[in-house]
């Protein structure tokens, strides 16, 4: 099939996936992807070229921490289960996805590759990354429970207030 030659907003299915370690062992998974739409004027138009894109995403940083940036893309826009084993089945295959693809220069002195830059919901309107939609109210109350402290000490650590113990008759111990 003939490669998408220019950047972009397009929309399409995932046509093929697969992974590899790379030299430090860290996984990354390619996705391929067939163009049946393209962003232009402002509309989706359909296109009926056969263009294929494919992209490759780093899942473990070089010192070993997960890239929540791809992680994120992935699970999201693509309900991925997390496991290296579903894309080796080709679980992701079939999946509609929206892509933005921008040309690269992987080698020098070779010509720019057109390439998938970003992955979104299907649906989405290009240029708006949905990263940033409204979360749920249960997104919200786990994120509270895991960054609220740090969110309202500014950072600072603010030991607890300490707490009177009652002593007496009037003491409920």
């Amino acid at each position: 099939m003939p490669k998408l030659d220019r950047s972009g907003h397009f929309r399409g299915t995932v046509i093929e996936s697969s992974s590899k370690s790379l030299a430090n062992g860290t996984p990354q998974v390619r996705l391929k992807v067939l163009v049946d739409e393209e962003w232009r004027g402002g509309q989706w138009v359909g296109t009926d070229l056969g263009l294929e894109v494919e992209g490759w995403f780093g899942l473990v940083k070089a010192d070993g921490k997960p890239n929540e940036y791809n992680l994120n893309q992935f699970k999201k826009w693509l309900e991925w289960d997390g496991t290296l084993l579903s894309i080796y089945n080709g679980e992701l295959n079939g999946k509609p996805i929206q892509v933005e693809v921008e040309k690269r220069e992987f080698t020098r002195g070779k010509p720019l590759v057109a390439c998938i830059k970003w992955l979104n919901a299907y649906e989405s309107t290009p240029g708006v990354r949905e990263s940033a939609q409204v979360l749920s109210i249960e997104e919200i109350m786990a994120l509270d429970a895991k960054f609220g402290s740090l969110l309202r000490t500014g950072g600072a650590f603010v030991p607890p207030k300490p707490v009177e113990l009652q002593t007496g008759d009037d003491s409920p111990f």
